[in-house]
C-alpha cells in the first residue's frame, strides 16, 4: 500500500520538467493524478525531455507503472479554465487532496527578459502563468478541500 492510496492529486505543468517529476512521485505513492498542462506533449519541445520519456505521455507513463491518471489541457492563466479543470477532477474521482500549483516558467530568450527592457506583453504572460495561475489554482481547489475538511496545497 502506498502512502497516498485513495488520494487525488492535480499537478499543473505536469507534462515535463518538475511537474512531471511531481506527478510521477505522487503516482508512485499511490495517488490518482490529474496531469494538467497547456500542452500534454510539451516535452517534445526539449530533446532531453523527449529522450527521457518512457511512453507517449505523462499519463501513459503513470499508467504503465500501474498508476491511475487523466490528462487535462488547461491554461492556468484563466480562472474559469482552472475551475473547469478542478470540476472535472472532482467529477471523475470525487475529491482533490493534493493540488500542486507548478505551472509556470519564463518565455523568450534571456536577452529579451531583462527587467530594463522587458516587453509588457511578455511580462503579462509570465505573470499570468506564475502568479495568477497559482492563485487561480488555490482558489479553485479551496472550496473542495474545505468541504472535505482535508488536503494539502503545494505551490512551486
Amino acid at each position: 500500500m502506498g502512502k497516498l492510496d485513495g488520494k487525488v492529486a492535480i499537478v499543473t505543468g505536469a507534462a515535463r520538467g518538475l511537474g512531471r517529476a511531481y506527478a510521477k512521485r505522487l503516482a508512485g505513492l499511490g495517488a490518482k493524478v490529474a496531469v494538467a498542462d497547456l500542452n500534454l506533449r510539451s516535452y517534445e519541445e526539449f530533446e532531453a525531455e523527449a529522450k527521457d520519456m518512457t511512453a507517449d505521455s505523462m499519463v501513459a507513463e503513470i499508467e504503465a507503472s500501474g498508476g491511475i491518471a487523466i490528462g487535462i489541457e488547461v491554461d492556468v492563466g484563466g480562472p474559469e479554465a482552472v475551475k473547469a479543470m478542478v470540476a472535472r477532477v472532482v467529477q471523475e474521482w470525487g475529491r482533490v487532496d493534493v493540488p500542486v500549483a507548478n505551472a509556470g516558467g519564463g518565455r523568450g530568450r534571456p536577452v529579451d527578459t531583462k527587467a530594463c527592457s522587458l516587453d509588457p506583453g511578455l511580462l503579462q504572460l509570465v505573470t499570468e502563468m506564475n502568479l495568477f495561475g497559482t492563485v487561480y489554482s488555490c482558489n479553485a481547489v479551496a472550496p473542495v478541500m474545505k468541504q472535505q475538511r482535508s488536503g494539502k496545497i503545494i505551490t512551486g
